[in-house]
């Protein structure tokens, strides 16, 4: 039986023993913590387990043992850490996961798309839990390779000043003294290097068009993982 219930505002304590017959649930997942730890051990049946594995709204109070005694309850605070402790373990849970994505079991809700420049905007409505997801789509790594070979490029003119290499563009330059010769592609070098700045700044921080479709390459690489963890 699967059940969506939104915890703002209400007493899902309540619902949980509404939907259960009052029974309860075999396990909870608790990542919010503080605000929702003591709820949380109320909707477990008996035996049941409290996985609790984050504190987004802060620490959980300390909890005596004789708390989970009346209903005989486990308690557990793993760490992802722990279950991947070597390369093995890291390529079979993480095999797992990436299989199913690129099955389709698992699909990454996107929310809402945000470009680099509203990434303040983007946390703000996280943190105010008016967004179920998030994607931040700055594409950094393919700005910088781009930034350095356009970089690279316009070096060629004050390269070729400095070294006294006849250039149409500046007729005369190999008659220039060596100081103005360092001078002056020191000059273009910053110019260059300048322009290339801030076209790039302005390309990474162009709104981007929404994407929701999952990406083909990540699912190659899922399948690739799963491949290799087989």
């Amino acid at each position: 039986m699967s059940q969506c219930y939104n915890l703002q505002g209400r007493d899902f304590v309540t619902r949980v023993n509404e939907i259960t017959s009052g029974k309860g649930v075999d396990v909870v997942y608790d990542s919010v913590g503080k605000d929702t730890f003591q709820g949380s051990l109320e909707c477990l049946k008996i035996r049941g387990y409290m996985v609790s594995f984050g504190q987004s709204s802060g620490t959980p109070d300390p909890v005596p043992l004789s708390a989970l005694a009346p209903k005989s309850l486990f308690l557990t605070r793993p760490s992802l850490m722990h279950y991947t402790t070597n390369r093995d373990e890291l390529l079979e849970t993480a095999g797992e996961v990436f299989a199913n994505v690129a099955s389709g079991v698992l699909r990454a809700h996107v929310n809402h798309t945000y470009p680099l420049s509203q990434a303040a905007q983007a946390h703000a409505d996280l943190e105010s839990r008016k967004t179920s997801g998030l994607e931040v789509n700055n594409n950094m790594a393919a700005v910088i390779t781009k930034f350095f070979i356009a970089s690279m490029i316009m070096w060629i003119a004050p390269l070729a000043i400095l070294f006294g290499f006849n250039n149409k563009l500046l007729p005369g330059s190999t008659d220039l003294s060596p100081y103005s010769k360092t001078l002056l592609s020191g000059f273009l070098a910053v110019i260059s290097v300048n322009i290339v700045i801030v076209f790039y700044i302005y390309m990474a921080l162009k709104e981007p068009s929404d994407k929701h479709e999952p990406d083909p390459a990540f699912l190659a690489e899922a399948k690739a993982s799963v491949n290799q963890s087989t």
